[in-house]
């Protein structure tokens, strides 16, 4: 397999200007078969609208919903995959 892709995970938390710089370096990178996988504690209207702007990257995102009852805290994993302009909950 000469040319295997790369998933790069990005442990991320409210940061969009450091966010984009590293999608810019990343956008400037020789080797192209990647995909970037973006994991937050919550999610963000502001990121959700952010990432579906990085229309040439290859994005999931990625977040954790955090909901709290009398008894117990149940913890849900949720995610948005970006596919050029299209959002798809899966």
């Amino acid at each position: 397999m000469p040319n295997p892709k790369v998933s790069l995970i990005i442990a991320f938390s409210k940061d969009l200007e450091a966010l984009g710089f590293i999608f810019d370096v990343l956008r400037r990178q020789t080797y192209k078969n990647f995909e970037v996988v973006v994991a937050e504690y919550n999610d963000s209207p502001d990121t959700t609208t952010f990432l579906a702007k990085q229309t040439d990257l290859e994005i999931i995102y990625i977040y954790l919903k955090k909901f709290t009852s009398h008894i117990s805290e149940d913890i849900n994993f949720d995610h948005l995959k970006f596919d050029t302009k299209i959002h798809e909950i899966t």
